[in-house]
């Protein structure tokens, strides 16, 4: 399954993951959201990371987004490859 991670930068300190959530089911399918939290006071750390299934509705890209009473900043977060190496250390080869 192809799918997309959207960063949604400068959202409210009160924003719940509930928000985020039925925010961005008008646009396609949401597959998870992550909101690293700040446990000094509570909050939320204005940062949030929705993975969405590929296939999204293109009024995703607009500039303008208002989420729970504060526009928002989305930024399509480019996938990160991780390279497997080999270990060839552990056996000789013939």
């Amino acid at each position: 399954m192809s799918r997309i991670q959207l960063a949604v930068k400068n959202i409210g300190w009160a924003c719940m993951k509930s928000d985020i959530r039925s925010y961005f089911r008008k646009f396609g399918t949401v597959l998870d959201v992550r909101m690293p939290m700040n446990y000094d006071n509570g909050f939320n750390k204005n940062i949030a990371f929705v993975t969405m299934k590929e296939g999204f509705s293109n009024d995703l890209l607009q500039d303008y987004h208002v989420i729970d009473g504060q526009e928002v900043t989305i930024k399509i977060q480019e996938e990160r490859k991780i390279q497997r190496t080999e270990d060839h250390s552990s056996g000789s080869e013939s």
